[in-house]
């Protein structure tokens, strides 16, 4: 097992990262339906969605829309969590296919991994949360002035930022024990704050690249690529629209599934650090050892 401690001891993030492209381009045909499955229709649904807010007044209507396509967008990460399941089954020497990631995925696994999202989220943003609960009914009744509620709101906002990007990085990696190891959810909240222990500030980078990066390239083809072709905007009430939606779809969803390839890559890679993983070379992106060969420790 030595020469794979050390292989994985430099494997540096650019390599990672051409890892994850390759992965990516070489089982796209599995990947890709998996993620359109599940974000096409919520990239559609919140097509239509602001296109019905700019046109209407009601703000109660305007807050259950909202609220509507917060949940079909964590509906639509069950694509990009399929996508996770299939790296594990790439690294351990298994042929990927859209019927094995959804019958795993299906049924109370769904359940719960949707209702670790839910968990995750909140354990994430309950400072903003708390916050949120205790100044709007104050301001309700101690400050009229709605120019000084946005002021009051946003340093309340600039204050919660420390605790929700530390937050952020001890969950980070909270689905992965619960689709890889299945631990409940206070454990796998244990166990995300174990692997980033004593990475959080490579992982916040690592992050924060991931986010310019991908913005960057996500831009790049759904906004210059269709400005300069002068292709129309998107509308799904509009059959031309309707394609344009759609290929926006696909290239985010491209984006995205590198992206998720990454970061399941990076929880094996800490899960290795952490001594307690005895498989996972990457020196060969045409060809992964299957893990079943090795062991793994308990």
């Amino acid at each position: 097992m030595e020469p794979y401690n050390r292989f994985l001891g430099r494997l540096s993030l650019p390599r990672m990262l051409w890892v994850s492209l390759s992965l990516t381009a070489k089982n796209l045909q599995v990947l890709l339906p998996l993620v359109l499955l599940f974000s096409l229709p919520v990239d559609l649904v919140s097509d239509w969605v602001t296109g019905y807010i700019a046109k209407t007044s009601d703000t109660r209507t305007v807050m259950l829309l909202c609220v509507q396509l917060i949940l079909f967008s964590i509906f639509s990460d069950i694509g990009y969590i399929a996508i996770a399941w299939e790296v594990r089954e790439i690294i351990e020497g298994e042929t990927p296919s859209v019927s094995k990631a959804l019958s795993a995925l299906m049924g109370g696994a769904l359940v719960r991994l949707f209702a670790t999202m839910l968990y995750s989220g909140w354990r994430i943003l309950w400072p903003l949360f708390v916050y949120v609960a205790v100044a709007v009914p104050f301001a309700m009744f101690f400050i009229p002035d709605p120019g000084v509620f946005l002021i009051l709101y946003a340093l309340g906002f600039l204050a919660c930022l420390p605790f929700l990007v530390w937050n952020g990085l001890n969950y980070t990696l909270l689905i992965f024990p619960t689709l890889f190891e299945h631990q409940s959810f206070s454990a796998a909240a244990r166990r995300s704050k174990l692997l980033v222990s004593g990475r959080r500030m490579w992982l916040f980078l690592v992050f924060m690249g991931q986010g310019v990066l991908g913005t960057a390239v996500c831009l790049a083809f759904t906004a210059l690529l269709p400005h300069l072709m002068k292709w129309p905007e998107g509308d799904p009430h509009q059959v031309t629209g309707l394609f344009r939606s759609i290929y926006d779809s696909i290239a985010s969803s491209l984006v995205m599934a590198v992206i998720v390839v990454l970061d399941t890559l990076i929880y094996f890679r800490l899960r290795r650090e952490k001594n307690d993983l005895t498989f996972f070379d990457l020196s060969s992106t045409a060809v992964l050892p299957p893990a079943r060969e090795f062991e793994e420790a308990t």
